[in-house]
């Protein structure tokens, strides 16, 4: 990722033209995606399920990257700018006591009406879409992702783990969870992380020509060798 960052800030410092909003976007994405998978590296080694948490933040981003990406326009990029508004907006209106006079929302809501100009029905549409429409409306392949990958990222974060941290009827309570559990977590989120990662380098490289092929190519028959690995080793 440094060498990918590297080259990409070079090529910008030559380049005399501002980047498109869908660019800045899909770069902004490629390294929240990548800073979340920092973090969940530091789960994993510690065989922990909270991994699963990172993996359904990178999951999410790397879905709306390949929504953004599929258009060579600003919208979708715009639209989901907005979307980012309308949270803020949403929380300040449940927290007014930090907006004092709300001039925050209103700074948000200049913005997001900035974002959505021109695409009042899209807009519409979009800010009730959930993330499988999106993926839907990407390709069959980001709803494969979806269901595998994103859904059940999400359960830890959710209630339905409820009965993995449940005591026995009878014994001690232990605040620990299962190990086996916590480390087939672990495996499976490093696992579908790195190759949303790999999948990431690779559009990354493709859409801004930054000549990285060969290597993004060894990274993935690593990945793929290792992923046959017995367990044990």
């Amino acid at each position: 990722m440094n060498q990918v960052t590297a080259e990409g800030s070079r090529i910008r410092q030559a380049d005399t033209e501002d980047l498109t909003v869908r660019n800045r976007v899909l770069i902004g994405l490629a390294i929240k995606a990548y800073n979340c998978f920092e973090c969940l590296i530091q789960d994993a080694k510690g065989l922990r399920s909270e991994a699963f948490h990172h993996l359904k933040t990178l999951a999410e981003a790397h879905i709306y990257f390949q929504w953004v990406g599929v258009k060579s326009d600003d919208n979708r990029a715009k639209l989901l700018l907005a979307e980012e508004c309308r949270y803020k907006i949403g929380f300040f209106d449940a927290n007014p006591e930090l907006d004092p006079g709300r001039k925050n929302c209103e700074i948000l809501k200049g913005t997001l009406q900035a974002w959505t100009a021109g695409l009042e029905h899209e807009w519409k549409g979009f800010k009730n879409s959930r993330l499988r429409k999106l993926a839907e409306d990407t390709s069959a392949d980001m709803v494969g992702w979806y269901n595998r990958v994103y859904k059940p990222a999400c359960d830890p974060a959710h209630i339905s783990d409820l009965s993995e941290y449940m005591p026995p009827t009878r014994g001690p309570i232990s605040v620990i969870p299962a190990t086996d559990l916590a480390t087939l977590r672990a495996l499976i989120a490093l696992d579908y992380g790195l190759q949303i990662m790999w999948d990431l380098l690779r559009n990354l490289s493709d859409i801004y020509e930054l000549g990285f092929d060969e290597t993004i190519t060894k990274l993935k028959a690593t990945l793929d060798a290792t992923r046959t690995l017995p367990a044990s080793q």
